[in-house]
């Protein structure tokens, strides 16, 4: 290819197929184009004039080849920059940073502290579960002032006591809590008698971010003991009550309490089943979970789920009999005959099944397994052969027996003769056979299990 116009050409070398940067016609300053009319010369000329000018330029004159050509090029400038700039990214990481304020004007002070929050009690984060209590740790000093002046209140303060003791119950479906804390150090009165922190006022007593005066007074029973030097009994007592209510089981406190100097934190021990010693419940939050799961059946009857099966009153035709008497064999298999012992072939019986208009609570079918035998010692304890049950009771070191049977509900209990159409059991000995496996696969040598107020250890497997 050969070389264009002199004017708009780059003078960057480049190969013949290799193009290169290139600026075509730039603009001419006023003092060109008046130069231009002087002279009296077109814009063409001027352009190639300027372009040889400059070309003729950057030829080195024949004195100056004995001296090295040393050029300041591009590349060394962006070395250069990039340098600067890591330079610059170093001395950025290597610079102080200030400290972060601990609160800005719109949040709440967070008091300091020389033993963390053992010396000052917290004033924000009230939201979460209390702080337990470590041994050994000084109890805080309650400072402040709080006095009543007829129907004006002056000062107080909020404070986030600690949990020292701890006790969860469980009423059926729904849980209750017995929570021990220690507020603070009860001081002198400087006025009158007697000593202690002054009791609070209801609404100003809080669990978590809940307050207690949005509840009735039978969801709750709080305690309150102000001293325990001048009395002479340091523990909390029944006649300590100061809100809610206390004594039945619509009570907030369920426990009914013969004297006001019963005591009201007890717990079972090893020696007695009330008794004045420590206790812990793990997770003390609203919605925790305890006591017994994954029930396994001990000879409790199977039941179907309960369906209303409507039958047209219509013997006319032998399709709509037969329906008819397919239909109340379905009514037998989920509420039962009253123990008459309909047989599927006897129409008349089946009809007069058909008049109990399913009356009953469901039919139960055996879930084939159960205790059936308890061994104390060399003696076995056992129903007879005509009894289906039997009340025993049990003790300490008793093993029992619990046995899976293998039989099932024959398929033609609910099948009338001559193709007159059957009720299926599939779905019962289906349901059955996934419960056994279920109880066999929990029941796993050292597994525990609870029976009653019994408490059981799997010891082997047959």
């Amino acid at each position: 290819m050969a070389d264009g116009n002199l004017v708009r050409q780059s003078n960057v070398a480049e190969g013949s197929v290799v193009f290169g940067p290139s600026v075509y016609d730039l603009p001419l300053l006023p003092f060109e184009k008046e130069l231009i009319k002087t002279i009296g010369i077109t814009e063409d000329e001027y352009r190639k004039f300027a372009a040889e000018a400059r070309r003729k330029g950057m030829v080195r004159p024949a004195e100056y080849h004995h001296v090295p050509d040393i050029q300041a090029i591009e590349t060394a400038i962006l070395i250069q920059v990039a340098i600067g700039l890591v330079l610059t990214g170093v001395a950025y990481l290597l610079t102080p940073k200030p400290k972060t304020p601990e609160a800005s004007k719109q949040s709440q002070l967070n008091l300091g502290s020389v033993n963390a929050g053992n010396r000052f009690t917290q004033s924000r984060g009230f939201d979460t579960l209390n702080e337990l209590a470590d041994y050994g740790a000084p109890i805080p000093i309650i400072f402040g002032l709080y006095k009543v002046n007829g129907s004006e209140k002056v000062g107080g303060m909020l404070v986030t006591p600690r949990l020292v003791w701890s006790r969860m119950f469980s009423h059926g479906t729904q849980q209750s809590a017995k929570l021990m804390f220690v507020v603070g150090e009860q001081g002198f009165r400087d006025d009158t008698a007697p000593d202690g922190i002054q009791k609070p006022e209801l609404e100003g007593i809080f669990l978590g971010n809940n307050a207690l005066d949005a509840l009735h007074e039978d969801f709750f029973a709080v305690y309150w003991k102000r001293n325990t030097s001048i009395s002479g009994i340091s523990r909390i007592r029944a006649g300590n009550l100061i809100e809610g209510t206390a004594g039945g089981p619509d009570k907030g406190d369920p426990v009914k309490y013969v004297a006001t100097d019963d005591d009201v934190f007890l717990c079972p021990s090893n020696v007695v089943d009330q008794n004045e010693d420590f206790c812990h419940a793990y997770s003390p939050a609203n919605n925790t979970q305890f006591g017994v799961y994954g029930a396994i059946p001990n000879g409790t009857g199977y039941r179907v789920n309960y369906e209303t099966v409507s039958i047209i009153q219509d013997d006319e035709r032998k399709a709509d009999r037969q329906q008819a008497f397919n239909l109340t064999l379905r009514r037998i298999k989920i509420v039962g005959d009253k123990d008459t012992s309909v047989g599927p072939n006897k129409r008349d019986q089946l009809r007069d099944v058909r008049k109990q208009n399913m009356e009953g609570r469901g039919r139960q079918y055996s879930p084939r397994m159960g205790v059936v035998q308890i061994n104390r010692g060399n003696t076995k304890i056992e129903p007879a052969a005509d009894e289906e049950k039997i009340v025993a009771s049990v003790q300490v070191d008793d093993e029992i027996l619990f046995k899976l049977s293998k039989n099932e509900i024959p398929e033609e209990m609910y099948e009338r003769s001559n193709n007159g159409g059957k009720e299926s059991v599939d779905d019962i000995n289906q349901s059955v056979k996934a419960e056994q496996i279920a109880a066999d696969d929990a029941m796993q040598v050292g597994e525990q299990f609870a029976i009653g107020n019994t408490l059981w250890v799997v010891k082997n497997e047959g």
